[in-house]
């Protein structure tokens, strides 16, 4: 059949396409190289921004009156990521978790009380009636409530303000962008993970697209692919302008103590760069690191010159946490897709579709900067260029919080406790559960016992990433191939 729509890349912003473009009654089809959410989705900071960030423009808030053009575009991001927000946190409880964040303004500070407080109003315009911000400006010796971390900042400039707001954070979006795409299959869509698309080529009005189970034809073509986009684009065999910048970002887990939990704090580390504390389930992590990179995103991890860096930003910026950092060894490391723009130190963070399609051809589109958060925003756009009607569009159903029966998707032991079952980010890397859920799939699937060996020695290698070079766990020095993962 030729499809409408084939979506290439299976993060959340391609799961949130297919999803929408089924609903509004497209035959669409999505392709993955690997597991749907195992790339940069699994790789962020986690957090469901309220956007408060875009409302900084760096140096003083006189930029946004000389820069009307910044100042439209960031009430535009706002407006996105409000939106977003209420709506996830209606729809999806069990997949968010409430923080109290903390964000102190110092004596000298580029921004003043009134301008954070005209910058929540803001906030509160363009989410009202949804889930509520709870913002308070404190005086530091008047705190309206519990905020441990302001005992932690530095003593050596006066504090003048305390911000109290609250944030949502994803429990873990592998999960969200699974249940997306079954979603999308409720209503006629078709996935296939562990697909990756070989090359690309247009006939006539249609979009032909190599993989190993064969090729698939649409009418339309959608690049997601995060960090890979220009890999992907160079599929094609027409010259296409770079569009990707990455740069990569670490983050560093340790265990505060019980009176830390719910709390986040925010600071500025530098220009415009924010350091954050978040908690995390029993944990807290801190990050994130920001340097230009030009790796391979498959096999990004934390290195030791990073976690140097995040323990010497922690020092700095809350000097007064008592914590022991001697053996702290997990984190997570990856990298962003933003806009390339050559007039920009590293990247652009403004969020671009791209259109790549010749005039009068069939559609041909890329995504960059597509945040986690608003990722439902961005499939609306994406799904309207695409001219995908909303007169006929059918509300997608929700699954709920328990694993759905109709999920066929699974391949690899990774597969569950990592993206289904989120154990993976507990203290043990879900090796607890490895065990017991490698002994459920070979029931299932019918794997040997070597194949069990195999699954075994690649989840191991997979939590592997999530330790700093010299821990006491590093990667095996030989990658082994996964066993063969074509469908049955």
């Amino acid at each position: 059949m030729v499809y409408d729509l084939a979506i290439i890349g299976g993060g959340i912003n391609g799961a949130a396409l297919m999803r929408e473009a089924a609903a509004r009654g497209a035959q669409v089809i999505l392709l993955e190289k690997a597991d749907f959410g195992s790339g940069s989705t699994s790789r962020s900071s986690r957090l469901l921004h309220c956007g408060l960030r875009y409302l900084a423009p760096g140096s003083s808030m006189s930029r946004f009156l000389t820069s009307p053009d910044q100042l439209t575009r960031a009430l535009r991001t706002v407006q996105r990521s409000m939106r977003a927000r209420n709506a996830l946190v209606a729809e999806r409880p069990h997949l968010l978790k409430p923080i109290r964040m903390t964000f102190p303004i110092y004596e000298g500070d580029t921004y003043r009380g009134w301008q954070i407080d005209a910058a929540f109003a803001v906030l509160r315009h363009f989410g009202r009636g949804g889930a509520p911000l709870d913002y308070r400006r404190y005086r530091p010796d008047r705190l309206g409530e519990a905020l441990p971390f302001v005992d932690c900042l530095p003593k050596r400039k006066p504090l003048r303000h305390v911000i109290a707001y609250t944030e949502y954070q994803f429990d873990w979006p592998e999960r969200l962008t699974v249940d997306m795409v079954l979603e999308a299959e409720m209503l006629g869509a078709e996935a296939r993970n562990y697909c990756p698309v070989t090359a690309i080529s247009e006939t006539g009005d249609i979009w032909r697209l190599d993989t190993p189970e064969g090729a698939v034809e649409a009418k339309a073509v959608a690049n997601l692919a995060g960090p890979w986009v220009d890999k992907v684009a160079g599929l094609e065999e027409r010259a296409h302008p770079r569009m990707v910048n990455t740069t990569r970002g670490s983050h560093l887990v340790m265990q505060l103590g019980l009176e830390f939990r719910g709390h986040g704090v925010m600071t500025m580390s530098g220009l415009d760069h924010p350091f954050y504390c978040f908690p995390w389930r029993d944990r807290h992590f801190i990050g994130p690191t920001e340097t230009a990179s030009t790796e391979n995103p498959d096999t990004v991890r934390p290195e030791a010159a990073e976690k140097a860096a995040l323990l010497a930003d922690l020092k700095g910026q809350l000097p007064g946490l008592d914590v022991d950092i001697g053996d702290t060894a997990l984190g997570w490391a990856g990298l962003r897709p933003l806009t390339h723009e050559p007039r920009t130190m590293m990247a652009a963070r403004n969020r671009v579709i791209h259109q790549l399609g010749r005039a009068g051809g069939p559609k041909f589109v890329a995504l960059t900067n597509g945040s986690l958060g608003a990722h439902a925003i961005t499939a609306d756009d994406i799904s309207d260029l695409l001219g995908l009607s909303r007169a006929q569009r059918r509300e997608p159903p929700v699954v709920g919080p328990e694993i759905s029966p109709n999920d066929t998707h699974v391949r690899h032991l990774a597969d569950v406790v990592w993206r289904r079952r989120g154990r993976v980010w507990d203290a043990d890397c879900g090796k607890a559960d490895a065990a017991s859920e490698v002994a459920a799939l070979a029931g299932q699937l019918g794997w040997s016992a070597a194949r069990i060996d195999e699954e075994l020695w690649h989840f191991q290698r997979e939590t592997a990433f999530f330790r700093y070079p010299g821990s006491d766990e590093v990667l095996p020095q030989e990658p082994l191939e996964r066993p063969d993962s074509k469908r049955q």
